[in-house]
């Protein structure tokens, strides 16, 4: 690998959706001149456990059709890539870079090409699930730094039931979560030195110190103050929409207000472990129980209203890059 794609090493922040994970990718692109944040283009996520079928992707045929799908990501995308690329300027490229073809050092290649355009030497990428990909990163990228970004359970239940393609089960979306912080709990703990831990909460509140903090760690100096970034990020979204107004210093403990005493029951029965470890403090003094309507049929029937809920605004939705999106995502999952 060559100086130009090897010389800052790349941040990946390790978390589940709905913790902040834009926030931190767009201010910490504000506080430093060094690292950008990219739309996320869910690479890994999408492409990597299908890597095999694509064939031997030291025949070119075969690389171009995973260059396809991963520039696919890049601009059929709520918020698409604004630096053109065909298949034909990533493959000249990236052979000259790298001797190895697969999708961890593509991802690699597509945001280092993308920070470098906006004026940046390297990148913090968010994609989803990086808990899965730590060790494949690793290998690849052995200088990688990794952040885990974590949130309160029970605000991050109030964030998901907002969407309107996530479930309304308080059950399945507190089991999410336990889940993912399981996960990412564990490879936190196996990166040691190699990452760092940040909580929601205290980036709103504390927005420069954290960033600072983020920036001793990776080893650059962080700015005063925040800039502003012409065309951050393209296109639109509402799930983005707080992102080009002051951080909301206030936005958390909003459980206490928008979630009854029963769910909040139930997301602390799921997550008490997990939370109690990352230190967010159960309103109950023992683990409470859950009621046989939580365990069993509000998963099914908020699973229900979800399908209902998406199948709707997917039929009266103005903008046809959600249609589009997904359709990408059913394609690829159909090709491989």
């Amino acid at each position: 690998m060559s100086n130009t794609f090897d010389s800052i090493s790349p941040i990946y922040i390790i978390a589940s959706e709905r913790t902040g994970t834009n926030l931190l990718r767009r201010r910490f692109t504000e506080y430093q001149d060094v690292y950008f944040g990219p739309s996320p283009g869910h690479f890994l996520k999408n492409l990597y456990d299908h890597e095999s079928y694509y064939g031997n992707l030291t025949v070119d045929k075969n690389f171009f059709n995973l260059i396809a799908d991963a520039l696919g990501l890049c601009y059929i995308h709520f918020s698409p890539w604004e630096i053109q690329l065909t298949k034909e300027d990533v493959l000249n490229e990236y052979s000259i870079h790298f001797q190895k073809r697969d999708t961890v050092l593509l991802a690699h290649y597509l945001m280092t090409k993308y920070a470098i355009y906006k004026g940046f030497k390297s990148y913090i990428c968010k994609d989803n699930h990086l808990w899965e990909f730590v060790h494949p990163i690793l290998k690849n990228l052995p200088n990688a730094k990794f952040i885990y970004l974590c949130r309160d359970p029970r605000d991050y239940a109030i964030s998901q039931l907002r969407r309107k393609a996530t479930s309304d089960s308080i059950y399945t979306i507190a089991t999410l979560w336990k889940i993912e912080q399981e996960k990412s709990i564990q490879v936190f703990n196996e990166l040691k030195e190699k990452a760092i831990k940040i909580s929601y909460e205290n980036i709103i509140q504390n927005e420069r110190q954290e960033m600072e903090k983020i920036g001793q760690f990776v080893g650059i100096k962080t700015f005063d103050k925040r800039r502003e970034i012409k065309n951050f990020d393209t296109g639109s979204t509402d799930e983005w929409k707080n992102l080009e107004k002051e951080t909301i210093q206030d936005n958390y403990n909003k459980y206490l207000r928008n979630l009854s005493q029963k769910k909040i029951d139930v997301a602390e029965n799921i997550c008490w472990e997990s939370m109690n470890h990352l230190g967010y403090h159960p309103t109950n003094k023992e683990r409470p129980k859950i009621t046989v309507f939580y365990r069993y049929i509000d998963p099914f029937w908020g699973q229900v209203k979800r399908i209902i809920r998406f199948l709707a605004s997917m039929l009266t939705s103005k903008d046809t890059r959600a249609i589009k999106i997904n359709m990408l995502s059913i394609k690829l999952k159909r090709k491989l």
